[in-house]
């Protein structure tokens, strides 16, 4: 059985679970070939999982031809923003359905017997719309940024022309639900290879650590992290904290570190799985206090790696830390968020006790909950379902 995987990109550092999940599948006996919309960098995804399953599965980059009916839905439906209609505007909205239709195309000559695609912008206009040439079942994963990004028209057409809609929340469900979806949506944790990040106290640095993974871009919030570091820093003198993750912010950060003069901020940059494994063994305490969040697999590896986690409580977080069992969670919006959050830091830094009774209850959720295999099995199952109804 033959499944197209229709990613935005392929391979892409900051999306490793598509990586993951294709693995899992491929142990399954499914053959794989992916069809990303644009191309990903290779030799920048640190990713063992990658080398291992780029030999066992096709990978299309080139797109030729073309396909009239996709380029008419991809005028209608194409584009993640409106773009008006000035004259380059729409030149431009032109060459995207022509590129969606290419696309299209080039999903069509793989034969596959089910399509699934990761994010809703315009790979999945291509997706749903060889799906139904092609009479295939099809499976759309939404994400997060594209249920924030995506014009709701676009998700609606999206969601009405595929076989099934997975998200990944029950506050993701919610917020299609308030944007007028109505098709039954399935709730899959995409999971984390527990067996890879578990607990190692015995790895355990010296220097209480705090470790921050997160792309250094819009919304994370490293800024806010330094700040209240400095002060922490007042506390517990000998604390460090570990900056992990690249994006365009990563020079503003250490101009401010250098800057308010805040010592012990280590910036380790983008970094392979094994080397992530290696620091959340070695650290004491996960910390993300995102403006915005999905349902950060981060946080997931963290606690499976026997971390107790302190976050804000946006997007999903709240279904993946357990609010005083595995971690601390705080509202952006209280006036004193920060003093609350360094307040938790430093509880769980000075406190052994607390944090490796919360250490050991984050394990124990991240087995239940989080495991990997139990998503590859849902997966599974779904796409079974669906190969015998067509």
């Amino acid at each position: 059985m033959h499944i197209v995987y229709v990613p935005d990109s392929f391979p892409q550092p900051s999306e490793t679970f598509v990586i993951n999940e294709i693995d899992g599948l491929l142990n399954k006996g499914f053959h794989v070939s992916v069809v990303p919309r644009i191309s990903g960098n290779i030799e920048q995804t640190q990713h063992t999982r990658l080398q291992t399953i780029l030999p066992l599965i096709n990978v299309v980059y080139s797109k030729r031809g073309f396909d009239v009916r996709a380029f008419f839905l991809g005028l209608k439906y194409g584009s993640q923003v409106r773009l008006g209609w000035r004259p380059h505007n729409v030149v431009k909205h032109i060459k995207n359905a022509i590129s969606i239709s290419r696309h299209v195309v080039a999903i069509k000559r793989q034969k596959p017997d089910l399509i699934l695609i990761h994010f809703g912008y315009d790979n999945a206009i291509a997706g749903s719309i060889a799906a139904k040439i092609l009479n295939k079942p099809s499976i759309l994963w939404l994400h997060g940024s594209d249920i924030h990004t995506v014009p709701h028209r676009k998700l609606k057409w999206l969601t009405d022309h595929v076989s099934e809609v997975i998200t990944h929340s029950v506050y993701a469900e919610c917020l299609l639900k308030q944007q007028g979806i109505t098709k039954r949506i399935n709730i899959f944790c995409l999971g984390v290879n527990t067996g890879k990040f578990k607990v190692q106290n015995n790895n355990r640095l010296e220097r209480p650590t705090l470790i921050c993974i997160a792309r250094m871009g819009h919304g994370k919030s490293q800024s806010s992290l330094i700040y209240i570091f400095k002060k922490l820093k007042e506390r517990v003198s000998n604390a460090d904290l570990w900056l992990v993750g690249d994006g365009p912010y990563i020079y503003k950060y250490k101009e401010l570190v250098s800057r308010i003069r805040v010592e012990d901020v280590k910036f380790w940059g983008a970094l392979s799985q094994e080397k992530i494994v290696q620091l959340l063994n070695q650290a004491w305490v996960k910390v993300l206090i995102s403006e915005k969040e999905g349902f950060p697999v981060v946080l997931m590896e963290a606690q499976a790696s026997g971390l107790p986690c302190v976050a804000s409580s946006v997007g999903g977080i709240a279904e993946v830390v357990n609010d005083e069992e595995t971690g601390f969670l705080f509202d952006l919006d209280d006036a004193d968020f920060d003093g609350k959050v360094e307040d938790a830091m430093v509880d769980l830094l000075t406190n052994q006790e607390l944090r490796e009774s919360m250490g050991n209850k984050a394990r124990t959720r991240a087995m239940e909950l989080f495991d990997e295999n139990l998503h590859i099995e849902r997966m599974d199952k779904l796409i079974k379902q669906l190969l015998r109804k067509n």
